[in-house]
């Protein structure tokens, strides 16, 4: 999976760059559509806020009984 890192908080705008899921960035502004982010290499984008997740996302829970 991957996102787009755009100039703008728009999906008209130019792409910036490409992220990968495990990719790590930091948050500058947080939105409800977009989020702007700084990638680890100081690239600085927007990206979908729908697409970010958080580490404490990717805990994987057994069901009970598993």
């Amino acid at each position: 999976m991957s996102a787009t890192i755009r100039s703008h908080p728009s999906s008209r705008s130019t792409a910036v760059g490409m992220a990968y899921r495990g990719d790590r960035c930091k948050q500058l502004r947080g939105g409800t559509r977009w989020t702007k982010v700084r990638m680890r290499g100081g690239k600085v984008g927007w990206v979908a806020t729908r697409l970010l997740h958080t580490p404490d996302e990717d805990v994987h829970m057994n069901p009970p009984g598993m």
